[in-house]
């Protein structure tokens, strides 16, 4: 009986801790993101850093797969000894299953999910406040084409990164960034490859942060023009930044900075049908006439990247891993769910207007 009390005290504990972390992250943005986000989750991810930078290889996704034996043993092992009637060691082992779900939930919290509570993007930027018109999209859009036409020509004849020289090299774009801005850190860190690109390709993802060893991780079979922004989106999370769009607006920015046209193209590819999408919904005629710009190796690349897609994805897993996804998000404070990836357009063109892109 002590031993089932213990247990249940320290299941409370953890729930009253994050409940406590979640109440103060609603009430106090201000307080996360100055003594949170930019001081000791800093530190965190630092130590974290250090520990799995110099592997090759995820040790989060081994942890995952550890605790999900541990899990799936304690369930089994509920229902074998409650079908005896030993009802007494049935919930022993419930209660295991439920104490690490909740230090698990706690951890998440305390390493990384509090970010989710930080100060929007738009003021930290300062876009508060601000609108964008029909010119403004059709303007950053004509940029950004020219942008993406422009890096082409430089990787013409030129050797591209290889995958490994991407995973290593992600982390300059933001030291470059972090002479620019306070909030961004400038620290060696490394992109790592997921073992389960295959299932992530199936459901039309691209990577994923894994907070636990504070390791970016990406999907390594898109087109090799996708990867550099879709490393440096994963690291815009390993940075701080939760939301979606605004770790593809961050990632965006680095990225485009990078000194290997690579990562800049990448990073235009992006910004351009971000933004192009959204000119499509507002002025059909206007988007075709400047989609008219591009070139025919940039839309060589884009077909290519569509075609990848096209052939990989099943529906089936695509729907579960949407539904899933779109839950984790409006849990972290994220009301709009997977509609929270397009929100970045809105960014990209007051980053366009307020001169904040490398032109």
């Amino acid at each position: 009986m002590k031993k089932t009390t213990k247990k249940l005290v320290f299941i409370g504990v953890n729930i009253v801790i994050c409940f406590g972390l979640i109440l103060l992250g609603h009430s106090w943005p201000e307080g996360v993101e100055g003594i949170y986000s930019r001081k000791i989750y800093p530190l965190l991810i630092d130590v974290l850093n250090l520990v799995s930078r110099p592997f090759p290889f995820s040790l989060t996704e081994i942890y995952f797969l550890v605790l999900a034996i541990f899990l799936l043993s304690f369930m089994v092992l509920w229902l074998l000894f409650s079908l005896q009637r030993d009802f007494v060691k049935g919930l022993n082992y419930l209660l295991r299953f439920f104490m690490l779900i909740s230090v698990n939930v706690t951890l998440f919290l305390v390493l990384w999910g509090m970010n989710n509570y930080r100060l929007d993007i738009e003021d930290l930027f300062a876009f508060e406040n601000q609108e964008i018109s029909q010119g403004d999209l059709e303007e950053s859009y004509q940029w950004f084409v020219e942008q993406a036409n422009f890096t082409k020509e430089q990787l013409q004849g030129e050797a591209l990164l290889t995958l490994e020289d991407i995973m290593m090299k992600t982390d300059e774009g933001y030291a470059i960034l972090a002479d620019e801005y306070e909030f961004i850190r400038s620290r060696r860190a490394r992109v790592k490859p997921l073992s389960i690109s295959g299932l992530f390709s199936q459901s039309g993802y691209s990577g994923i942060y894994l907070y636990v060893f504070s390791e970016p991780t990406i999907n390594i079979m898109p087109h090799i023009t996708s990867l550099p922004f879709v490393a440096s989106h994963e690291m815009a999370h390993q940075q701080g930044f939760a939301s979606e769009d605004d770790a593809n607006f961050v990632g965006f920015l680095a990225a485009s900075r990078h000194e290997d046209a690579l990562f800049r193209y990448s990073a235009y590819l992006v910004a351009m049908t971000y933004v192009g999408n959204s000119l499509y919904q507002t002025d059909a005629e206007a988007y075709k006439r400047l989609n008219a710009m591009l070139d025919e190796n940039v839309r060589e690349d884009l077909q290519a990247r569509s075609e990848f897609w096209q052939k990989n994805i099943r529906p089936k897993t695509e729907k579960v891993h949407n539904q899933v996804n779109d839950l984790f998000l409006k849990a972290n404070n994220q009301p709009d769910g997977i509609l929270n990836y397009s929100n970045v357009t809105k960014l990209l063109v007051l980053a366009y207007k307020n001169d904040r892109l490398d032109k």
